[in-house]
């Protein structure tokens, strides 16, 4: 006989050894009052893991041991899908035990809006909610948050932008004066007549048609483009009483200023009011 032949009969016990000390660890997994079962099924595999919670070598020990588990499981236990189940089995069990609905469509039922809402985002939000097995209070919860959040949102968002125009109206005053109210009138013209309506909208919405710089813009393109168009608008009544850089400007070119103390005092006094700490 080979020296393989000698290793053959000792490779070939391997298994039964092991299946001998497997067995013999199953056998003192089973608590006594399973033991004496007739079906020995009841004391291997599934059966044993599950039976198996349950200690104790006498019936009674077996209610004992029962009642203490069901007193930790609660009066309705449930039992979570198993890590190899399909979605749709996690999604049953949401459904049943958590008030999920079947379809995104379904939270909407449930659900309080508010009056005015946008349900093209509402339908992507309750679609997500589906995907997350999300509950109808929590879905509730979150749907709140947002809406307060974007109200908040919104309303610093005009707060901020009535700032900006606030201030942007202070330096046109600062800068037209007599002259703010026909230059509007101007610039409003350009976008009115130049832009396409989709740009100068957004510009209108974003506050821009009045920033100094584009407004000066509008206005110098509108004195080249419309300057028949444009004649016959007003200054308006004057904007807190100031004069603009331009009229002062004129002011101080006429061939008093400077020979007449009277007329010179009067413009410079015109100088300081408009631009208080900024003389010439």
């Amino acid at each position: 006989m080979t020296l393989l032949d000698d290793q053959a009969p000792a490779d070939e016990k391997k298994p039964d050894n092991l299946d001998t000390k497997k067995q013999g660890q199953q056998a003192d997994d089973v608590p006594g009052w399973l033991k004496s079962a007739k079906d020995d099924k009841l004391k291997t595999g599934d059966a044993l893991k599950t039976l198996g919670r349950f200690k104790g070598d006498t019936p009674d020990e077996l209610a004992v041991s029962y009642l203490s588990l069901r007193q930790k499981m609660g009066e309705n236990p449930v039992a979570l899908p198993g890590k190899d189940d399909p979605p749709e089995k996690w999604n049953e069990f949401y459904e049943n035990n958590f008030g999920v609905p079947k379809d995104p469509a379904g939270y909407k039922e449930s659900l309080k809006l508010p009056e005015k809402h946008n349900d093209e985002v509402d339908n992507a939000f309750f679609l997500e909610a589906k995907k997350l097995n999300l509950a109808p209070r929590q879905v509730q919860g979150l749907y709140d948050w947002l809406d307060r959040f974007g109200t908040e949102s919104s309303a610093k968002q005009a707060e901020t932008a009535k700032k900006a125009d606030d201030d942007n109206m202070a330096e046109l005053t600062k800068l037209y004066g007599h002259d703010l109210s026909k230059n509007v009138q101007i610039a409003d013209m350009v976008l009115t007549k130049v832009f396409p309506a989709g740009a100068a909208d957004k510009l209108r919405k974003a506050g821009l048609n009045r920033d100094p710089e584009i407004f000066a813009g509008l206005v110098k393109a509108g004195q080249s483009m419309f300057e028949s168009d444009i004649k016959g608008l007003q200054g308006g009544a004057p904007i807190g009483g100031k004069k603009s850089k331009a009229e002062l400007e004129q002011m101080m070119k006429d061939p008093r200023y400077k020979k007449d103390e009277v007329y010179t005092e009067m413009v410079q006094k015109e100088f300081e009011r408009s631009f208080p700490g900024n003389q010439e």
